[in-house]
């Protein structure tokens, strides 16, 4: 418990995977003109109007199109049915709590968590900079601030055991 990263708890993102079999997507509902509606995946922005996040053809089994439908909630059956040509009545569903709801918070946890006795190494949170500002640029950031961490900590361990020395980061062979 001591080692627990100091997070806020954060509610999660309920997202709802539903995968129907169907010929393909309604005209009608994509409001198309008529005309056959030829993506196989249509992504949406975050909208209450719009009840679904994305579609997109997963697969195909027995010469129909397999989609799957991303939504923040269980679509309800006339959804299915405006939204898909010729639509099995068989459907699966997967609600599932797929993210963390991430909003940027003033508080930014250690990167090491603890430090062993000698002074040098330990457990280190390479997610550290989730918690502020959270995006994959910011998780490799964090993720070398880690390794830069864990290469100075093995720095000071050898220096103080043998009177050896690692090589620099910038002098280590490429790897093989």
């Amino acid at each position: 418990e001591a080692l627990r990263p100091e997070a806020a708890n954060r509610p999660y993102q309920v997202t709802v995977a539903t995968f129907v079999a169907a010929s393909g997507l309604s005209s009608l509902y994509f409001k198309t003109q008529g005309q056959v509606v030829t993506a196989e995946t249509v992504v949406t922005t975050a909208d209450p109007g719009i009840p679904f996040n994305s579609v997109a053809v997963h697969g195909v089994s027995d010469g129909r199109k397999v989609y799957k439908l991303f939504s923040p909630d269980v679509p309800s059956g006339e959804l299915l049915r405006d939204m898909f040509v010729n639509r099995s009545s068989e459907t699966a569903q997967f609600v599932w709590h797929a993210y963390p709801v991430l909003r940027p918070s003033p508080r930014w946890p250690q990167f090491r968590l603890h430090q062993s006795s000698a002074g040098s190494g330990g457990l280190y949170y390479v997610n550290a900079m989730e918690s502020p500002a959270s995006c994959m640029e910011t998780e490799a950031v964090g993720a070398k601030n880690v390794a830069l961490l864990l290469l100075k900590d093995l720095r000071t361990r050898v220096r103080g055991s043998s009177g050896g020395s690692l090589p620099r980061a910038a002098d280590a062979p490429p790897p093989a």
